[in-house]
């Protein structure tokens, strides 16, 4: 008898590690399952957020004939997002009104609402804060090079057609407040989802929104020039040719960026603020077109490279002032920051010409020369 109950004894323990070992399977094999699905859940809300977005984007540019950007003060100083602008056309309406746009967006007056978390902002299937400083955040940002302030973007201006050019597009690191204005950024960068790039933080790659609201799937070593010619909107460019152009070896590099966009910006009839791009040698200005009183004219450096520029001096001629708006110096713009230099005559009645350059560290225009009259 002890024998039989020491046998019992030990088929019970073989029992009850089986059955102990297949329920770990199956809860494993259970927990896996839930884990997969959870994540393609994620992932389809997510790009179901992006097309809401370009939803939006279309809705905006019905109501106001353009593509919304980033806005700045007449005198330079940061107000909203392209993100703000969507809100009343992602169901955002009551808290759109909330904020008080002739404010900065980071104003006491509009912390409340630009601490609200929205949900068509926030990628799920990234796992990024939705929070930075008690802002909430945007995991999704516009393209750079087709929302540029100050600068009127419509239908008609996407020449290389809207399923061939990029829109926003997924971010994986960096993510800043979606009220605050200037987080675009450049494609060109990559897709690698580093601080300035596009692209999840795993590195593999991201979604990215065209303008015709479709959602594309960009592979982190997708080639720079695919890259670049997404990125355009009027560079002429065949999405195609160009695919197939980086598959052949010796692939000529994309073309270099720009480091500085300049211009002036005045008030139109309609008290909109229009910009004029300027060249950088010897261009020509005049404080009457402005039609601003006393006469003025606010000149706007953009630093639209991707990395810092330095501004080391400026200097104009006897009987022209010169005044930096929105700070009191600027010597070091991050990329894609602006500031406006005011230029004007110290005595409009007896003001004929001058000049007035602008020097920085750009290897490309070191000194920006403008002649004014």
């Amino acid at each position: 008898m002890p024998e039989l109950e020491r046998a019992t004894s030990r088929s019970s323990v073989v029992v009850w590690v089986l059955g102990g070992g297949v329920l770990g399977v199956f809860l494993f094999v259970s927990a896996a399952g839930l884990y997969a699905r959870q994540l393609a859940h994620n992932q389809s809300l997510a790009l179901e957020r992006q097309k809401r977005i370009g939803s939006a984007l279309h809705q905006d540019h019905d109501v106001n004939h353009q593509f919304p950007v980033s806005s700045y003060s007449f005198d330079g100083l940061p107000l909203h997002s392209i993100q703000t602008a969507l809100l009343p056309h992602l169901n955002q309406q009551p808290l759109y009104k909330t904020l008080d746009q002739s404010q900065p967006w980071n104003a006491p007056a509009n912390a409340a609402a630009t601490s609200a978390a929205i949900a068509e902002f926030i990628n799920p299937a990234d796992g990024l804060p939705t929070t930075k400083n008690g802002a909430g955040t945007a995991h999704f940002v516009g393209n750079a090079r087709l929302f540029v302030p100050f600068q009127r973007v419509w239908i008609g201006h996407i020449y290389d057609g809207t399923s061939s050019t990029m829109a926003f597009g997924e971010i994986g690191h960096g993510v800043e407040p979606w009220a605050r204005p200037g987080t675009e950024r450049h494609l060109t960068q990559g897709m690698k989802g580093g601080e300035s790039q596009f692209g999840r933080s795993n590195g593999k790659g991201g979604n990215i929104l065209m303008v015709d609201g479709q959602v594309r799937w960009i592979a982190a070593e997708t080639s720079p020039l695919v890259l670049s010619a997404l990125s355009t909107h009027n560079g002429g460019e065949n999405i195609e040719e160009t695919i197939k152009a980086s598959s052949e070896p010796a692939t000529p590099p994309p073309p270099p960026l720009p480091n500085i966009r300049l211009g002036y910006i005045y008030r139109n009839p309609e008290n909109r603020v229009d910009f004029i791009p300027l060249g950088f040698k010897q261009d020509r200005i005049s404080f009457w077109k402005t039609k601003e009183q006393p006469p003025a004219v606010r000149v706007l450096l953009q630093n639209i490279g991707v990395g810092e520029l330095r501004v080391t001096g400026v200097s104009a001629t006897e009987g022209v002032g010169v005044e930096w708006l929105s700070a009191p110096k600027v010597d070091l713009l991050k990329p894609r920051e602006l500031a406006i230099l005011k230029v004007s005559p110290l005595d409009p009645k007896t003001f004929r010409r001058g000049h007035c350059v602008i020097k920085t560290d750009d290897p490309k225009n070191p000194e920006i020369s403008m002649e004014i009259e």
